[in-house]
């Protein structure tokens, strides 16, 4: 009797595991068939410029690096950091800093020009234009407010002769700053690039803005290969995200009084750069930015299928130089000192 007990409960056993495993393949194969959730696909010989940073999550990395095209159509594209991280602006440009009076640029791919070869970028053009100072991009991919502020509260007090600080905003810039649950996901998918570690500032029950250290959200085991594993993915990524969402805007807005802050008191411009963003979002910030007496330039460009490197969607060189020239024309009313 107790041998046929043992026997029976064997395959129930395996009864109850193979109905688990085909009820996964099953849930995957719905996941694939209904939900388009994909991986971002990165060139496998694309070089990685980031590096872990303790305060900032990421850094760009000193180097020459060369990109593949994005599309069969494009071009390879030259990236050059220097060893605070600032991308070049000119040729003679390096790491030790000139004399001549400085432009900040900071922000996040938009500023710093991912995509475009080195002399293609808007603060390239500037710099080429404006040859009495020294343009500094200190732009970095994924940087948002927040982790500009950072970057500027380690350089600038380093920085001699800075006269302005010009910070380039693109609506996505809300999430990051918040570490919301899209731009988890975005990190996520492309992990590849080494921006995994996540600093973000949320609102304390006072109002008062909190910051807190960078936190790294891994993928879990076979995400490449696994909508199911993906879904989970984005329950967790939920979790730590969702409840801060809806404090974006205000976060932001703090964020945005911080870095007007530090440059009144290292004696520098503050301007705050509209680059992309949605006519209610431009309209709120330009209103915030004059209520709260920060200069704004509104270099708004929506972007069209020209507009963008092709296989990729960031803003391609024709963008830039129409940023350069807004830039230019704006930046001969600012009062420099």
């Amino acid at each position: 009797m107790y041998p046929m007990i043992s026997k029976i409960n064997r395959l129930n056993y395996l009864t109850t595991i193979i109905s688990v495993i085909l009820a996964i393949f099953i849930f995957e194969f719905g996941l694939r068939l209904f939900i388009d959730n994909p991986i971002i696909h990165i060139p496998e010989n694309e070089p990685v410029i980031f590096e872990y940073d303790p305060n900032l999550g990421w850094k760009g990395k000193k180097g020459q690096y060369i990109f593949p095209p994005y599309s069969l159509s494009g071009k390879e594209t030259q990236l050059s950091i220097l060893e605070d991280g600032a991308r070049i602006t000119s040729i003679t440009q390096n790491s030790v800093r000139n004399t001549l009076p400085k432009i900040v640029f900071c922000g996040g791919s938009f500023v710093q020009g991912w995509g475009v070869d080195d002399c293609e970028t808007w603060a390239w053009k500037v710099q080429e234009k404006l040859e009495n100072f020294e343009v500094l991009n200190y732009g970095t991919s994924g940087y948002g407010t927040y982790q500009s502020l950072l970057m500027l509260e380690r350089n600038l007090p380093l920085l001699n002769k800075t006269k302005v600080v010009f910070y380039g905003f693109i609506d996505h810039h809300e999430l990051r700053n918040i570490a919301g649950t899209i731009w988890i996901k975005i990190l996520n998918r492309s992990s590849k690039r080494k921006q995994v570690y996540v600093p973000y500032a949320t609102i304390d029950k006072d109002s008062v803005l909190k910051r807190n250290s960078p936190e790294k959200y891994d993928n879990f085991p076979f995400h490449k290969h696994s909508r199911v594993i993906q879904l989970l993915e984005d329950v967790r990524d939920k979790f730590a995200g969702d409840d801060r969402i809806y404090n974006k805007r205000v976060v932001t807005e703090k964020v945005i009084l911080e870095m007007n802050k530090l440059c009144e008191s290292n004696g520098v411009t503050f301007v705050f750069v509209i680059l992309s963003a949605s006519k209610e979002v431009k309209d709120h910030y330009i209103k915030y930015s004059d209520n709260n007496h920060i200069k704004v330039i509104d270099a708004n460009v929506e972007l069209s299928e020209d507009m963008i490197v092709e296989g990729d969607g960031h803003p391609n060189e024709k963008v830039h130089l129409e940023w350069a020239n807004i830039f230019l024309k704006e930046f001969k009313k600012i009062e420099i000192d």
